[in-house]
């Protein structure tokens, strides 16, 4: 029995590759901030629900549990 191809071939394009020119000195690192930090806190974020009260409330909870056994500041 003879096979039949059901998928057509496509034309498709390539972009062309981008020349890099390489450079004699690294670039400095970026600056990262300390996570955790009161200035650069770690941020709870939890998917909508429908008691938007109760979650807020359970996500308080779990932020100052994670506060206390850590030290990170969570908002």
């Amino acid at each position: 029995m003879p096979r039949i191809s059901l998928a057509r071939a496509t034309a498709t394009t390539t972009a062309a590759p981008i020349a890099e020119t390489p450079t004699d000195t690294a670039l400095p690192p970026f600056p990262t901030m300390e996570l955790g930090l009161a200035e650069n806190p770690l941020i709870l974020a939890l998917p909508p629900g429908a008691n938007s009260r109760e979650q807020i409330d359970a996500a308080k909870v779990i932020a100052a549990q994670f506060t206390e056994r850590t030290g990170y500041t969570v908002v």
